[in-house]
């Protein structure tokens, strides 16, 4: 007979822990920082390598073409702007940072009056450089990404008629002859690298008879649109990828062109989209936001509050340290394994230490084998500082213990959270491990307890007598 097969068999007593499932919540949080004048229409990207936030243009307020040629990158707490010459002044460009070449992506943008820009430049941490005036037709409020996974920016629409989709390489621009999204501008975009593929949502029609509130993605190859419910239709949005939740996140943007501004906040999982409860910037369009991946947080600078105005707020959106799922409790026989499971969301590096305890303190767990808690004895340990813990198969246990109380603790650059405990009963009575207490099991019991085999040692005293007989029938009358 089989002896180590595994069980894991849930407790429903109401003194066990449970499975708290909880949304992760975020926090927008205003920066007390001077920076860059008040501005809407700029673009913003994170320059992984250097470790900050890249901005830049923007319309600064009052005349229609009172445009900005500044650069400007965040550190994380303070604003600086670099005094280097490149691109001229514009608004309504698109950038975005090509992580395997380690330089920011400019492309396109207004330049004044009717006159639109098909300039690719690119900002190395120190310099701009205009690569080529090639491509995609001159042409401002296009969607862009870069896709990490096939190493090429993508672009996709723009201010004009059409719905063509390119992508960049570092040196030359290609026409993807694909359907795809209807002809727009001003839609957001982002690249979900969790998942491979280039998020696209909403716009507006050069006509502005149509505002979109549809979701596509790009896979490299096609456009597949994803029929889904979420944001209302709108533009002068933004969207990024959190790289450590794995989410794309939304903010903002307007109702219809030069309309109703908004304020909410929603996160696209590959699958839906979700709204979130969160107080923050109030409502605005065309702002410039990026993922700082370095300190897990958005950032979001300037937008237009109002038609005609002008912001020059910097605003930091986060995932507080926090348990999501909370480990269940479970019994298992005594040569079973044991599975525990925690989430926790964040800001990134999140870590994970469990612990366990008997009646004395509590004990940090490391893999391995036979780990000794209080007057208990477990068997292998594997994921001890993940998510995930696995406990056996069991061996060496002392039965009279009852059961032994886990918990993690997870860690961030914040600090750190506990969860809930949870209990792993050690259930004598399902002898044969198949997750039932029956018949099947006495008989098992009874024909180990007959060879004297060490599997009938149920009190863990080292001999196979009449105690261990009564021990298991106690166990069994319990109903475990």
């Amino acid at each position: 007979m089989n002896k180590s097969m595994k069980t894991t068999v849930s407790i429903g007593l109401a003194w066990l822990a449970s499975a708290l499932a909880q949304a992760q919540p975020f926090q927008w949080t205003q920066q007390p920082v001077t920076g860059p004048s008040p501005r809407s229409w700029a673009a913003m990207t994170y320059d992984f390598a250097r470790h900050e936030g890249v901005v830049f243009g923007g319309w600064l307020g009052g005349d229609p073409y009172n445009y900005s040629d500044e650069t400007w990158v965040w550190s994380g707490s303070a604003w600086t702007q670099k005094g280097v010459l490149g691109p001229s002044a514009r608004v309504e460009h698109a950038m975005v940072y090509d992580s395997d070449r380690r330089v920011t992506v400019l492309f396109g943008g207004a330049t004044g009056a009717a006159t639109e820009s098909g300039e690719t430049w690119e900002w190395d941490g120190a310099n701009w450089s205009l690569k080529c005036d090639c491509g995609p037709s001159p042409r401002d409020s296009v969607g862009m990404a870069y896709d990490s996974v096939r190493h090429e920016t993508v672009l996709f629409g723009g201010y004009g008629d059409n719905s063509e989709t390119w992508v960049w390489d570092g040196t030359t621009w290609t026409q993807k002859m694909v359907d795809g999204p209807p002809k727009r501008w001003g839609c957001a975009m982002a690249f979900d690298a969790n998942r491979g593929e280039t998020v696209l949502f909403g716009g507006f029609t050069y006509d502005g008879l149509i505002l979109y509130g549809d979701t596509w993605v790009w896979d490299g190859i096609e456009w597949t649109e994803r029929q889904v419910t979420g944001p209302s239709p709108r533009v002068g949005h933004t969207m990024v990828y959190d790289e450590c939740r794995g989410v794309v996140v939304l903010f903002g943007g307007e109702s219809t062109n030069a309309g109703t501004k908004l304020g909410d906040t929603w996160e696209w999982n590959g699958t839906a989209w979700i709204p979130q409860s969160v107080n923050g910037p109030s409502p605005r369009a065309h702002f410039a936001m990026a993922y700082d991946i370095d300190r897990s947080k958005s950032v979001l600078f300037g937008g237009s509050p109002a038609n005609g105005t002008v912001n020059g707020e910097t605003w930091l959106l986060r995932t507080p340290l926090s348990i999501t799922t909370q480990p269940l409790s479970i019994a298992t026989c005594p040569s079973g394994t044991a599975e525990f499971h925690v989430s926790a969301g964040g800001s990134c590096p999140i870590t994970y230490l469990w612990q366990a305890q008997d009646t004395g303190p509590w004990t940090n767990l490391n893999d391995g084998s036979n780990v000794a808690v209080g007057s208990a004895y477990v068997g292998a340990v594997a994921g001890s500082h993940a998510g995930d813990l696995t406990i056996g198969p069991l061996a060496s246990v002392n039965q009279n213990a009852g059961f032994i109380r886990f918990r993690c603790v997870v860690s961030d650059t914040n600090g750190s959270v506990t969860s809930s405990q949870a209990f792993l009963i050690f259930c004598a009575a399902d002898f044969n491990c198949d997750g039932f207490v029956n018949g099947d099991d006495y008989d098992s019991f009874a024909s180990y307890f007959e060879e004297g085999g060490i599997g009938a040692d149920l009190n863990s005293d080292g001999f196979v007598n009449g105690d261990d007989y009564d021990f298991f029938a106690e166990h069994f009358e319990s109903g475990c």
